[in-house]
């Protein structure tokens, strides 16, 4: 590993100690006002400098060093916003500015008129909403690559997985829409999407019964770019690198907002051709395919051309004050081809040495709908929302395979079994369709109690056509092993009650029960799927004292296995392997206790977690004749975790800031799918850390990155590895944009190493090491971009800013 890598963290052991300013923000009637936010600027630039949110109590506290003159800017909803309250800080000593008064906002008839504020922190105890904007890395990734530099996020490209905070089984959505797709087509689908049309990320970690109970390990909101308090706007950014291949995109912006009107565009596209792959050795006894034992040197490289398209458009329409009606869109188009150069050397008792050396083509066309019509109504202490939405989702990904089979001396020989074919070529058709309709009531019951109420039905149709075939003596014949025709139907029924009581000034309880009912009709299997259940939520929260509060609650949340779970979608691995769904799968119960504890510097939470059942991609077993090894979803009898989270946000100086989170986590479980029962505990532990340099000549440099230390994953262990980034811009005079290069993992350590059967013996006793190697790895990657923005102020109501508020809130 590389010395450099180290070197990036060890600013990370070494902190001075920093000042603060306080204060308590309330309305005219001197009551709190919680969740405000309070945002601090240099009064010479208006450069952001550091920012919170207010306690239940309306008090902040904001973490800065250097002394200067700054302004704050405070902002909450159905309140006028103070823009402009001057602070002179001294070079030492704490500030406090007692307490702040907000006026009310223009009210007409009893209902809110709220100004649009892009707001750059927001934070409470369901979870926690970061501007990804503000990242130099951001201009000209994509979305994928975003949520891989969040902290507790950890993507697994391999699998197709996402943990939060160290825990599998989240659930993602866009624009608050869960994305019902596969794992793959998921991964897929947000390579293709473009960060820069990006407006933030919210990670919900304990969510309330109006999301749904699939995900235990919480959720994560992409929100795309939304209106501003903007007459009008618009913007566009351009973007070259190279790495294996060339990389580009481009995108526009545009948003024009009327008295009762409002439009938002943005278009986004993306080029990239990279290559990555993995190479490894392993050994096993497969007697009915390669005749006894043996061993097999591995290597799969890919080379991928991306090209994808992303256009969202969002329309409101305010025919009273206290009325919005609305429609948002979201349209994606990805043409892709991918090609995989196969090569696996074999060693058996009774064919001797084998090689093979295959090329594999893939060519794949994704188009991706998602729009919804929605219609809000308050009165009073009241408020009704109507959502319907809808996901149209098509994928056609043909493959052909071409192999070769060579002696030790590396001269051709013919293939000794029909087993290992010249040619193989696989079809993959997929088609979903999703429809949702959601209601939802939302009431104060006096100034102590609030309720919300709601429900949600959904139906989605799936199909998926696969099938692989194999040039046996020059005519083309379907793999026995292969199946072909896959239809699935799933319903999907729910209703919730979630209330807010108000215990003292200091003190609220959040209790919330959720119903879902949930069924799946696959046409390969006889019997449908069928789950029902509540699902309760509790959380307790308590300010301690002045800066210092604790929120301590329960959930229960399921996951249910997804339509490509369960089915045979089968991609050709080599002639002895292939990838399967398992009909047998069965949904993972999770119970969590959650402890959240936060002083002014430090928020941390422990939290313990049981699954029943939980779920594992990629495991292997074979089928009943033993003549094909089946890489497939399986589940665990349980997991058990115990895990510490720590997030530290830092003002070092006036020109360094930084952010370091931790995770650490003990785990258990067992495994039975295997030869053998097997159990495991170990310890893992993840480091995430972003530092920002304010240099001068409007110059910002960034550091960021993150490590994670060894880890299992059912019968498998994962060696430690990590990243650094390095990302610089520059602000133009004048307004005249900016410039931003950036250098992903600019060490060239993106190396994954996994020893498959490395805690119990497998089928055919397989056991493997391998390395992957991400393409910022073999290559040293770099991107340098220009963005700008024209637009004009004004005031301006918008429902998608309140939503986003909502979902963090509530």
């Amino acid at each position: 590993m590389n010395t450099s890598y180290f070197l990036a963290f060890l600013p990370l052991i070494s902190l001075p100690g920093f000042a603060q300013i306080s204060g308590a923000v309330v309305d005219e009637q001197q009551q709190s006002i919680p969740f405000a936010n309070v945002i601090l600027y240099q009064s010479t630039d208006s450069t952001f400098v550091a920012g919170a949110t207010t306690a239940e109590n309306g008090q902040f506290f904001i973490d800065h060093q250097a002394s200067g003159t700054y302004y704050l800017q405070i902002s909450s909803i159905g309140y006028k916003s103070m823009n402009d309250l001057p602070i002179n800080l001294p070079a030492a000593g704490s500030t406090d500015l007692g307490t702040i008064t907000l006026e009310g906002e223009t009210t007409t008839l009893n209902e809110v008129i709220v100004n649009a504020q892009k707001e750059i922190v927001q934070q409470t105890a369901f979870g926690k909403v970061v501007n990804v904007q503000s990242s130099l890395m951001t201009q000209g990734s994509n979305a994928l690559q975003v949520l891989e530099r969040l902290p507790g996020v950890i993507t697994n490209r391999q699998n197709n997985e996402f943990s939060l905070n160290g825990q599998a089984g989240v659930t993602v959505m866009i624009n608050g829409r869960r994305i019902m797709m596969s794992p793959a087509e998921l991964m897929a689908l947000l390579e293709n999407t473009l960060a820069d049309n990006i407006e933030k990320v919210e990670l919900i970690t304990s969510p309330s019964s109006r999301y749904d109970a699939d995900g235990g390990a919480g959720i994560i909101n992409i929100v795309m770019q939304q209106s501003t308090a903007e007459k009008s706007r618009y913007g566009f950014a351009v973007m070259g690198g190279y790495g294996f291949g060339e990389k580009g995109s481009a995108s526009l912006n545009y948003q024009k907002n009327w008295n009762k009107l409002s439009f938002i565009s943005s278009y986004g596209y993306v080029r990239d051709v990279r290559r990555s792959g993995f190479a490894g050795f392993g050994t096993s006894s497969k007697p009915a395919i390669l005749g006894g034992d043996g061993s097999a040197d591995f290597s799969t490289f890919n080379r991928a051309f991306q090209n994808g398209h992303n256009l969202n458009l969002t329309t409101e329409y305010r025919p009273t004050t206290s009325v919005t009606v609305g429609t948002d869109w979201i349209l994606s188009y990805a043409q892709d081809r991918n090609l995989s150069n196969n090569n696996v050397a074999w060693d058996t008792e009774e064919f001797g040495y084998l090689a093979m050396r295959g090329l594999s083509e893939g060519n794949s066309r994704r188009a991706n709908v998602i729009g919804s019509v929605f219609i809000d109504k308050n009165w009073q202490d009241n408020r009704i929302s109507l959502d319907l939405s809808m996901l149209s989702y098509f994928n056609d990904n043909p493959t052909n395979i071409d192999s070769d089979y060579f002696d030790e001396n590396g001269e051709p020989r013919p293939s000794p079994s029909e087993i290992f074919t010249t040619g193989n070529r696989g079809q993959s058709l997929s088609r979903i369709q999703v429809g949702v309709a959601k209601i939802d009531f939302e009431r104060s019951f006096g100034a102590s109690v609030s309720g919300e109420f709601g429900g949600k039905i959904s139906f989605s149709d799936n199909k998926n056509d696969s099938g692989i075939e194999s040039l046996i003596n020059g005519a083309w014949q379907t793999d026995a092993r292969s199946q072909s025709l896959i239809l699935g139907k799933e319903k999907i029924l729910a209703a919730y009650g979630q209330f807010r009581f108000t215990l003292g000034e200091k003190s609220s309880l959040h209790a919330g029960l959720r119903y879902e009912f949930w069924r799946r009709d696959i046409n390969t299997e006889k019997d449908p799927f069928r789950i029902s259940g509540l699902f309760p939520t509790l959380l307790f929260v308590r300010d301690i004292k002045e800066g210092h509060s604790f929120n301590l609650g329960f959930s229960r949340r399921i996951t249910r296995p997804l339509y490509t779970d369960l089915v045979s979608n089968l991609f050709y691995n080599d002639p002895t392997f292939i990838f399967s769904g398992n009909p047998a799968l069965k949904p993972t119960l999770t119970d969590q206790i959650k402890l959240d504890y936060t002083i002014p510097w430090l928020s941390s939470s422990l939290s313990f977690q049981y699954e029943k059942d939980p779920i594992l991609r990629h495991q292997i077993t074979t089928n009943q004749e033993q003549n094909v090894g089946i890489s497939s979803p399986q589940n665990l009898d349980y997991s058990k975790s115990l895990t510490l989270f720590l997030n530290a946000p830092l003002q070092l100086t006036s020109w360094w800031k930084m952010s370091i989170s931790s995770t650490t986590a003990l785990r258990s479980y067992q495994i039975s799918y295997t030869p053998k029962v097997a159990a495991k505990t170990y310890l893992f532990q993840s480091f995430n850390f972003s530092q920002n340099f304010a240099l001068p000549g409007d110059i910002e440099l960034e550091l960021s990155g993150w490590h994670n230390l060894r880890s299992y994953n059912g019968s498998n262990r994962t060696a430690g590895f990590g990243i650094v980034n390095l990302g610089l811009a520059k602000k133009l005079k004048n307004d005249q944009g900016s410039l931003a290069l950036s250098l992903p993992d600019v060490f060239r350590t993106f190396q994954v190493h996994t020893y498959i059967g490395a805690v119990t013996d497998l089928a055919f006793d397989i056991k493997t090491e391998s390395d992957w190697w991400d393409e910022t790895a073999l290559y040293q990657v770099f991107r340098l971009s220009y963005s700008r923005s024209f637009g004009g102020k004004v005031a301006q109501k918008n429902r998608s800013q309140e939503e986003e508020l909502k979902r963090v809130n509530n």
